[in-house]
């Protein structure tokens, strides 16, 4: 830890972890639980939560995900119980006073990697990894950052994605038919604008941003994690209102410094996984036309490993591994992408229809 951060963060995660469990153990006895099951990346986890604001931001987000309970124990849990009841339980002076001095928070763990606290301005949670267990104490979502709303604790759910062998990757994922397409690159490459625009021009979606990624049996498989995206200013800043995509039901949330884009979740028609066809890394051209190109792992990792690695809790091991092996079963391509949108995604849709023939 750098000394700065030493003076801001006295505790250990693990003793943040367990504060956050006993209040949510203490919030549980006077409030009605509201819990639903979530295939997330080939497991289930069970998302239990104390407040109806805050379970209707994470059904907003993971509801695309529910599933019928069957009677066995999840593979995981997520438990949330609102900031309100802090002071009734005496954290918030011990805990929940001391908070970042940064707008984005700080991702905090112990040297094993065992805990983790992801330390935000408004809100805490913690994950145990050993256990596979999420516990977090939320404010009203109208007081949570932008980057909170659009795919609440990403930090710490990747953690437990590494524990059945999935990654959680930096990306978009959008399908066509039987076929997705993984779209890798930096902040600005295009790859949001991309996977929306496949979105409205019928392709399924399934997610931007973070999405999963698995491979088993020798197929990768691409998984949909959060059921929202960002929009930013341009040609595609009225799918807020189109193509059953619904403009953010909290409104007047805080944005962090520098946020321009709009944040929408998508009411229906998000497919939950595909078999992956293909990879692409984009970059914004400068004429009309969309030119694609064969690429290979190497570039894919150099695209994908900075950022889906760093400040989130999973097994760096394993996402790099399953990152490998899903190069090794897929092809990788380059585009550089034209100013026409109906070429970009006429791209998307040969890679996977060309996939799908192989």
């Amino acid at each position: 830890m750098s000394a700065q951060l030493e003076d801001d963060y006295r505790r250990e995660p693990r003793q943040v972890h367990d504060a956050l469990r006993l209040g949510f153990e203490r919030s549980s006895r006077n409030r009605t639980a509201r819990r639903f099951d979530i295939g997330l990346a080939g497991a289930t986890v069970r998302i239990t939560i104390l407040d109806e604001a805050i379970e209707a931001l994470f059904r907003a987000c993971y509801g695309h995900l529910e599933q019928p309970e069957n009677g066995n124990p999840p593979d995981a849990t997520i438990d949330v119980w609102p900031a309100a009841d802090a002071a009734a339980h005496g954290l918030d002076a011990s805990l929940l006073a001391a908070r970042p001095a940064s707008a984005w928070g700080r991702l905090v763990f112990d040297s094993q990697r065992r805990y983790f606290h992801d330390w935000r301005p408004r809100s805490d949670a913690a994950l145990d990894v050993t256990a596979r267990s999420i516990v977090a104490c939320f404010p009203d979502p109208s007081a949570l950052t932008m980057d909170e709303r659009a795919k609440p604790l990403h930090r710490l759910v990747g953690g437990l994605l590494s524990q059945w062998g999935a990654a959680m990757v930096h990306g978009a994922l959008v399908a066509h038919r039987d076929r997705a397409v993984l779209i890798v690159g930096a902040g600005g490459s295009g790859k949001s604008t991309t996977a929306l625009a496949a979105r409205l021009a019928g392709l399924d979606y399934l997610g931007d941003d973070y999405v999963g990624l698995a491979t088993r049996d020798g197929t990768a498989t691409g998984y949909s994690l959060f059921a929202s995206g960002l929009v930013g200013p341009g040609p595609l800043d009225q799918l807020g209102s189109a193509n059953g995509a619904p403009a953010s039901p909290f409104p007047d949330a805080a944005s962090l410094p520098g946020e321009v884009k709009k944040l929408v979740y998508f009411s229906g028609g998000m497919r939950r996984e595909s078999r992956l066809g293909a990879i692409l890394l984009p970059r914004v051209g400068s004429g009309p036309d969309t030119v694609v190109s064969p690429s290979g792992q190497p570039d894919f990792l150099l695209a994908a490993a900075p950022h889906s690695l760093l400040a989130n809790s999973q097994d760096r091991t394993v996402a790099l591994d399953v990152m490998a092996r899903t190069a090794g079963l897929v092809p990788v391509w380059r585009a550089v992408l034209g100013h026409d949108m109906a070429g970009v995604v006429a791209s998307l849709t040969s890679l996977a229809e060309r996939s799908a023939l192989a």
